[in-house]
């Protein structure tokens, strides 16, 4: 299947965008490694005044961050894997390619962070304090959607917190990196990048999976025992499982066709959604066997995840102000949510429930109801 909705490019061109500034390079390389240049949207007017600026819509006031890439890979990898945690997290900004108009160089260019801050610049025991209380919110998510991605790059100078307290995973230049790990040394090749459920029960630990450099490997200042048995962290963790073994694969390929203009990159196109089906379907596999996560789905809030997700995945825009196409992926989304309930067994010291896949959604919604899960064993079969 082709996208042939889109027949505006999913990319920017560099003569709708205004460079305003090039940062330096920091004397601290953990802060980024290329060249930034502050950059903000041309308006479509051919003058404006100084005096004036304000009176623009916002969109072009606001300011980019862009950076050069290698080659048209690396701004793909990097693009559709922000992109897809902006689908799974809202608050993430916006990644763009940027094409010249002449000459062979790619750009990518981000939304900026409204009240950035970066993990790095933060003292440690207020950052952990702050994601115990509360106040900072969706690391367990990110720690999840940097494995969705195959991040192996997810440390403190690659998180933010927004203004609203939102963390975020910023910098996808080291995802998708099972695709192009041929291209790195014999370490990265011969890594496991498997996702297990011991990883997904220790989060932010990892026994399975073998990133290049992950928080807990030398962050030794960071509490992280406290982070994994945290009740808010683990809620971010089962949430975010939650939302991305719900996601059909016919949303996947309308997703990546339409960032990588299927008819350009057919073939990149079916490798890339082959890809994410896979590490869907493993964090799936994984999930089954973890009690965390089997009690998580018995919950209202799992229900609540569901209906917040699609509306989410309703208002979602891509390139160009497009939509997914969300009347069929509902359709399979809620057919996918009822048949995870059903194929569960569970089990409590009074009560025995078997709930065979053919069983009704109503009667699979009322027993759910009637059931205590704070006190059930969960197993998938």
């Amino acid at each position: 299947m082709t996208n042939t909705r889109s027949k505006k490019p999913a990319y920017r061109s560099n003569s709708q965008i205004k460079i305003m500034k090039t940062l330096d390079r920091p004397k601290d390389p953990a802060d980024f490694h290329s060249d930034i240049r502050i950059i903000q949207k041309k308006p479509p007017y051919k003058k404006v005044a100084v005096e004036n600026q304000q009176l623009l819509p916002a969109k072009y006031q606001r300011q980019w961050y862009m950076k050069e890439e290698g080659n048209r890979v690396d701004a793909n990898n990097e693009v559709l894997a922000q992109e897809l945690l902006r689908l799974l997290m809202p608050y993430y900004p916006k990644t763009r390619v940027v094409k010249p108009t002449r000459g062979n160089k790619i750009f990518v260019m981000s939304k900026g962070i409204p009240g950035y801050q970066g993990f790095h610049h933060l003292p440690p025991d207020e950052v952990v304090e702050k994601i115990l209380n509360g106040t900072y919110r969706g690391f367990g998510a990110a720690l999840v959607g940097a494995l969705f991605v195959n991040e192996i790059d997810f440390r403190p100078p690659n998180l933010a917190v927004d203004k609203e307290g939102h963390i975020i995973k910023i910098d996808g230049g080291l995802c998708f990196i099972n695709l192009v790990k041929s291209d790195y040394g014999i370490d990265i090749i011969e890594a496991n990048y498997t996702v297990s459920s011991r990883d997904i029960d220790v989060l932010p630990y990892l026994e399975t999976y073998q990133p290049a450099r992950w928080f807990h490997q030398k962050e030794k200042e960071y509490q992280f025992d406290e982070i994994s048995k945290s009740a808010i962290v683990r809620k971010e963790i089962n949430e975010t499982i939650f939302k991305i073994i719900l996601l059909p694969d016919e949303l996947l390929h309308e997703f990546v066709s339409h960032y990588l203009q299927a008819n350009e990159f057919q073939h990149e196109v079916a490798i890339y959604v082959s890809e994410l089906i896979q590490r869907r379907d493993m964090i799936r596999t994984a999930a089954k066997n973890s009690q965390s996560f089997l009690q998580y789905i018995h919950t209202k809030d799992a229900k609540e995840t569901l209906t917040i997700f699609i509306k989410s995945l309703n208002e979602f825009t891509l390139t160009q102000k497009e939509k997914l196409s969300m009347t069929k992926h509902e359709e399979m989304m809620q057919y996918s949510f009822f048949n995870i309930i059903s194929s569960v067994k569970y089990t409590n010291n009074k009560n025995l429930g078997v709930f065979a896949n053919n069983s009704h959604n109503s009667e699979v919604s009322d027993a759910l109801q009637k059931e205590k899960t704070n006190q059930s064993r969960c197993t998938i079969v």
